[in-house]
């Protein structure tokens, strides 16, 4: 939305450049991930532990729209998902 909205050029391209280098992160990231877990397989002793963290909800909970913009207070999930048992907590 940022990208579309910007109208000057050397801003726009800075904004492409940090879109396209958080993608490529991304990307290594999930590689890596799949790797981990690929290696789990022939290495017994290890264990390949994820973790999300979820921002879910401001608190306190505001109906106001200009309280809720202005607060920085977040309720987060953090997810640890096992992936040699493929459960989460």
């Amino acid at each position: 939305m940022q990208i579309q909205m910007q109208t000057d050029g050397p801003e726009k391209i800075i904004l492409l450049k940090e879109h396209e280098e958080h993608h490529q992160m991304a990307e290594m990231a999930y590689t890596t991930k799949k790797l981990d877990k690929a290696s789990m397989e022939t290495e017994h002793n290890k264990l390949v532990l994820s973790f999300d963290l979820q921002q879910c909800l401001p608190t306190p909970c505001l109906h106001n729209s200009i309280a809720f913009y202005k607060c920085h207070l977040w309720t987060y999930n953090l997810t640890i998902h096992n992936m040699k048992t493929d459960q989460a907590t």
